[in-house]
């Protein structure tokens, strides 16, 4: 059914709870220029739910498949799935810090190793840090380095779940075992 706006464009109604979506529409051509839109939004829908897409033919549009995923593609999306689980469990542990503090940590944990090795040692980010926050250097050394432990078993039992799925995804030979391995990595307990 159509129907006029009030901005003086047709605008075509649909009822799509009546479109039988179980058919097989592949290889459907619908003729230019588009006169049944009824029948275009069916084939939409169709496409939407069964892996095909509407393609134009040039005089017609056609249903058509969409092309099978190689081995390969479904490996690199697969691993990209794969590294942003753990990004995404890592990335939420830092996620209170801004991006230029958290590329201080690693000189943090060296100033801060450097100075409970040997407290004459040179540490100006952390001097620095400590004389800001008016607390000991010896407490923030200490806060830095329990700081860093934690991370580091988080990392430690993230990044380690994430190389075992990659493992997995390796010995894969075929899209369903590929399709089949689950992404579940988890914070631990």
């Amino acid at each position: 059914m159509k129907q006029t706006g009030p901005d003086g464009l047709v605008n075509f109604l649909f009822n799509t709870s009546n479109i039988p979506l179980e058919k097989n529409m592949i290889g459907t051509r619908i003729v230019k220029p588009v006169e049944n839109y009824e029948k275009y939004t069916e084939a939409a829908l169709w496409c939407n739910a069964n892996k095909a897409m509407i393609e134009d033919k040039g005089e017609w549009y056609e249903v058509v498949a969409l092309p099978e995923q190689t081995l390969e593609e479904a490996k690199s999306a697969k691993l990209a799935e794969i590294n942003g689980a753990c990004d995404s469990i890592l990335k939420t542990a830092v996620k209170t810090y801004p991006d230029t503090e958290v590329m201080t940590f690693d000189q943090q944990v060296r100033e801060a190793q450097s100075y409970m090795a040997d407290p004459a040692s040179p540490v100006s980010l952390l001097a620095s840090l400590a004389s800001a926050r008016g607390i000991e250097l010896a407490d923030l050394a200490a806060r830095v380095m329990a700081k860093h432990q934690v991370f580091s078993a988080l990392s430690g039992a993230v990044i380690g779940q994430r190389q075992a799925l990659e493992d997995q995804l390796d010995a894969c030979t075929s899209l369903e075992e590929v399709n089949a391995l689950a992404v579940n990595i988890v914070m631990p307990s």
